[in-house]
């Protein structure tokens, strides 16, 4: 190519071409040389060509056999059908061309079409067309109506005399004949007038025939225009045409309704005069009066030829109509009752029956029910139970509290029996909040509340209500929801749902069955108070309890007994060994608890305990000692504090502890003795000034 060279060179430089070629073949990046306007030759590679003053360009042609443009320095380009790239000449696909030197290809005109590598428009032309078009100058078009074509075709062809067809058609079976008008009706050679009695509508390929005994003029073109030639004799005129006069009727020619034969008298169908109007005997099921044959009443019934109905026997019944005593039943008992020869009788006690039963169902063992009864919901367990203790006293963690009863019948398999403290009645709600959360779905009904309170009472008068959502973009408004699922919201919404209920269950046990037929609960070793309540024993068989009435169980705490071992003490100053003591009795165990259960306290003025020391146990009692060097800070009145688990007990008796000072000058009148209480009596200070 003169005057362009490669838009990117690169490498080293050569005098001559032959140089530059062999090392652009060992370049895998080389697409071509250029001579530059530096007189020198250099390889090319990138994309694009720039216009040169004097360039000379070298392109490869096709690496594959290192085919170039020829050196003497002419134009090197694709030829036709081909187009130039980055890496080289392409070929220019199907439906395109382009002619030598192209450097794109071109599309075909319209909707022409072309093979790969075309290289001239000529190349181009338009495929055959589909069926249902034809080709013209401008290519394919669609035949119009009333014609056709097949695939390739240059024409379209006209349906035969009289068809038409849809625009685009495709064969000749699409070409049909137009709609027949009203009146009319499609044949293989067109439209066909109706005959006389029959009519058509638009459109029809057929004629429909006039309603039973109608008639209609050749053309009819609705179902109006067919109507009831005059009836014979014996017949009728209806809404549907003729009909047959009935049994015991008559009818002359062109009669709108049939007549009655007189009282009496009998006809066939379709009589066509009173003349044929006869007496005859009564059928079974009916007798005969004066007037004729009427039919037997229910529960009665008779044979041919009868004059009088005859009663079914005892307490069957019969439809009327009945023509024989065959035709007599007794009708099926209803529940409670059971089919005998005799009719129906009521089921005896502890059996039922339910509706059209030949026999009584027995309710089983234990059960009762009363006469009559009419399904086995009547059926129930029939128990006597009698309590061994009324009320029953325990005390806390003393053994052997046994709630008993024993049941009549006897026999019952421990396995059906429990005993239930009854649980209290009172009932209680709390409320979980979760913020920032909503609950789905309304409750029925009014749901808008204004505050919270409001909202919970009537949540839990609900029971279509599983908790509340307060809104605060809906003026706060306290929303009952149906729930429960809590769902996080980010609109600052807060919900509540009911976390705990105060109903509480009864709390039973199966029962044990001692050998006195004693059906009895122990309430262990370690009773305690908060097992007091009502007791009752249930017994369970199937789908039917029995409850006993209550027993009164009361359970006693254990005493605690505390008592002083002196309520007076003298504490001398310096003089060890001043102490208070108590003992302890729980129950009936005297010094069972550790020290650590037992604390010494001061007394305050307004009787509450005040400073509290833990005791020091030795020999069953529980001591303070306030130590050698007493002062007069012990004076004061002290009381024992004791702890059984949640009990807490103050003793009644209160220690008095006075402090004596120990004077160096004093006189006494007598010595100490041993008894202090004494001491107190006999010792008299003479303090000296």
């Amino acid at each position: 190519m003169v005057g362009i060279n490669f838009a990117e060179l690169y490498g080293t430089e050569y005098d001559d071409s032959d140089s530059a070629l062999q090392a652009c073949v060992a370049d895998e990046e080389c697409l071509g040389i250029s001579y530059t306007p530096t007189d020198h030759w250099q390889t090319g590679k990138g994309s694009g060509f720039v216009v040169v003053d004097g360039g000379i360009t070298w392109v490869v042609v096709g690496r594959g056999s290192w085919s170039w443009g020829e050196s003497s320095g002419e134009d090197t380009s694709c030829a036709g059908g081909y187009f130039m790239t980055e890496s080289g000449c392409e070929e220019c696909g199907e439906n395109m061309y382009s002619e030598e030197a192209a450097s794109e290809c071109t599309s075909c005109p319209d909707d022409k079409v072309s093979p790969a590598a075309s290289d001239s428009a000529d190349d181009c032309y338009y495929s055959p067309c589909i069926a249902g078009n034809y080709m013209t100058d401008a290519g394919c078009e669609e035949c119009g109506e009333d014609t056709y074509s097949g695939a390739g075709a240059d024409s379209c062809s006209a349906c035969d005399e009289g068809k038409i067809s849809p625009a685009g058609s495709t064969a000749g079976d699409q070409c049909y004949y137009a709609p027949c008008s009203a009146g009319d009706y499609m044949t293989e050679a067109g439209c066909e007038e109706c005959g006389s009695n029959s009519y058509s509508e638009d459109g029809a390929i057929g004629c429909e025939s006039c309603p039973y005994d109608m008639v209609s003029p050749a053309g009819s073109v609705n179902a109006d225009d067919c109507y009831y030639a005059p009836c014979p004799a014996g017949e009728y005129m209806t809404d549907a045409g003729c009909d047959a006069c009935g049994e015991n009727l008559y009818s002359a020619e062109g009669a709108s309704s049939c007549t009655d034969c007189p009282t009496g008298k009998v006809s066939p169908s379709g009589s066509s005069s009173e003349d044929q109007c006869y007496y005859a005997a009564c059928s079974a099921g009916d007798f005969m009066t004066e007037n004729g044959c009427e039919e037997c009443g229910e529960n009665t019934y008779s044979e041919d030829d009868a004059d009088t109905c005859t009663s079914c026997p005892g307490e069957r019944i019969s439809p009327a109509g009945s023509g024989s005593d065959d035709d007599c039943y007794y009708a099926p008992c209803s529940a409670g009752d059971y089919m005998t020869e005799a009719g129906c009788e009521e089921c005896e006690a502890n059996t039922y029956s339910e509706d059209g039963a030949d026999s009584c169902t027995e309710c089983g063992d234990y059960m009762a029910s009363p006469a009559g009864s009419s399904d086995s919901d009547s059926c129930q367990l029939d128990l006597t139970f009698t309590p061994v203790v009324p009320e029953l006293d325990c005390t806390e963690n003393v053994a052997g509290c046994y709630v008993k009863w024993t049941i009549a019948p006897s026999g019952i398999n421990a396995k059906y029996v429990k005993i239930c403290l009854l649980a209290d009645d009172t009932e209680s709600d709390s409320w979980c909040e979760y913020e920032d959360s909503y609950l789905g779905g309304y409750s029925s009904g009014t749901y808008n509340y204004d505050n919270l309170a409001s909202a919970q009472a009537a949540c839990l008068g609900r029971d279509d209500c599983g908790g509340i959502t307060q809104e605060p973009y809906s003026d706060d408004q306290y929303t009952l929801r149906v729930g429960p699922d809590v769902v996080a919201s980010p609109s600052e919404e807060t919900s509540w749902i009911i976390c705990e209920t105060g109903d509480e269950e009864d709390t039973c046990i199966a029962a044990v069955l001692n050998s006195d037929d004693e059906y009895s609960l122990n309430l262990g070793d370690d009773v305690e108070p908060e097992d007091s309540g009502l007791y009752v024993i249930v017994v369970t068989k199937g789908d039917k309890t029995a409850t006993s009435d209550s027993v009164v169980v009361d359970v006693a705490e254990e005493t605690i007994t505390i008592t002083a071992v002196d309520t007076e003490i003298y504490c001398k100053e310096t003089i060890g060994d001043c102490s208070i003591g108590f003992t302890v009795v729980v129950g009936t165990t005297d010094g069972g608890l550790p020290a650590s259960s037992v604390e010494i306290c001061t007394l305050e003025e307004n009787g509450e305990t005040g400073e509290c020391s833990t005791s020091v146990k030795e020999d069953n009692v529980y001591t303070l000692v306030f130590g050698d060097d007493v002062t007069d800070d012990v004076t004061g009145d002290y009381v024992a504090v004791v702890t059984v688990g949640d009990r807490e007990e103050t003793s009644t008796d209160e220690v008095d502890v006075s402090f004596l000072t120990k004077q160096e000058d004093c006189v006494c009148t007598t010595t100490w003795i041993d008894d202090r209480a004494a001491a107190v009596e006999e010792v008299a200070l003479v303090f000296l000034e």
